[in-house]
Order: structure tokens, then sequence, then C-alpha cells
């Protein structure tokens, strides 16, 4: 029995598999997916991906989705990484320039991809792997959380303070902005003047909703 745990994609990735807590870890450095056994603290595989990785997502039927950021595609292995599941590369999925975050539907029928470069989120079909459609969204998407109706994707970006919210079930509406006005202010010295200015920061970290009280963004 496997336990999808997360929807909400991570380079970190834990699930249960047959009483057993395996870990999932995006490997950029070395271009790798590999599989930790938490319990004993050993690796069980690794499998060379065709690009370096951004996050990771379990889905249905044992597979694990990997985005590929350098070539444009997200990889989807069958199996759990150990002797008597191995991976097993069922699908490469073509996607915008530079795949980042993902994120899996709350009734697991969709896959949801944010698209740095391409500033564009993709959803995709969990059961038949095909692409249903194409949102664009703001400069630099990075993580993605969907909505526990499954109606609204929120997406973090690495440029600006702005949270995208995608309306899911209503693809003619534009993405919505939500304004974060994560600002300080601070002295010191800019454009030829001193004086005290404001920095806005940025939000390029994983979206997560929240289990209690549900229903809320982080």
């Amino acid at each position: 029995m496997v336990e999808l745990g997360a929807r909400t994609g991570s380079v970190i990735v834990t699930t249960h598999v047959e009483r057993r807590l395996l870990a999932y870890v995006a490997d950029e450095d070395d271009a790798m997916l590999r599989v930790f056994d938490i319990d004993t603290e050993r690796e069980l595989t690794s499998v060379v991906l065709e690009g370096k990785p951004g996050q990771i997502v379990a889905l249905p039927h044992a597979r694990i989705a990997v985005a590929l950021r350098d070539v444009g595609k997200v990889a989807v292995f069958e199996g759990v990484g150990t002797n008597a599941f191995p991976f097993r590369a069922v699908a490469s999925l073509d996607t915008p320039p530079e795949p980042i975050g993902l994120a899996r539907s709350p009734d697991n029928t969709s896959l949801v991809v944010t698209s740095g470069w391409g500033h564009a989120l993709t959803v995709f079909d969990v059961e038949t792997l095909a692409r249903r459609f194409v949102v664009d969204v703001a400069r630099e998407p990075r993580g993605v959380a969907i909505s526990d109706d499954g109606t609204r994707a929120f997406v973090s970006h690495a440029a600006g303070d702005a949270l995208s919210i995608v309306k899911l079930d209503e693809l003619s509406a534009k993405p919505k902005t939500w304004r974060l006005e994560a600002e300080t202010w601070t002295t010191g010295f800019r454009g030829g003047e001193d004086g005290p200015f404001a920095r806005k920061s940025n939000n390029a970290f994983t979206v997560a909703m929240s289990v209690e009280p549900a229903g809320r963004v982080f």
C-alpha cells in the first residue's frame, strides 16, 4: 500500500510504502532522483534524470512526477524505488520553459505545473497524462497549491510581492493577484541620495494549504 502524502510538491517528498517511510529527494547537483529509507537511514536507489530537477509530487497508481527545469519537461515514473517495485519511466510531459512547481488536485485527477521562464501554469490529466490547458501568469512563477475544493490554484513568484490566483473551473477569467505588501523601510544610499526608502520582498517559496484550520494558504 502506498500513501500519496502531501498534494503540494517539494524538493523532498515523504510517503509511506507498506509501513516504510521513504523520502524522495530531487538532487539538482547530480540531476538525480534519490530514494531514502528514513528508518534505516539508507539510500535505496537513485535515478539519473534527463535534466536538473525542480519539485517532486506523488501521484496515484504508485507514480512519481519530477519537474525537469532545464529541459522543459515533467518526468513520470511508476514504482516506488524499492527492490520489489523499482522505478520505470512511463512518460515525459512537455511544458513551457523551466517547469519548477508541482501540485496534485484534491481529487487526484489533475497535475498542475508552474514554469518560471515560460510564466505559465499547465494542467495535466493524471490518468491519461494528457495536457488539458495552459494559463499565462505573471513572471517567474514558483510554488503552487490547489484549494481544497479544487477550483483555484495559488501561485507564488520569484519577482514581486504578489500571489497569483488562477480559477481552474473558469479558464476564461484572467488570473487575479493578491498583493502581499511585504515591505520594509530602510536607510542608505540609493539613486544618488541618502535617506529612507522601501524594500519589497519576493515570495519564491513553496505554497501550501493548511490542514487545521483548513483552507488557508501559506
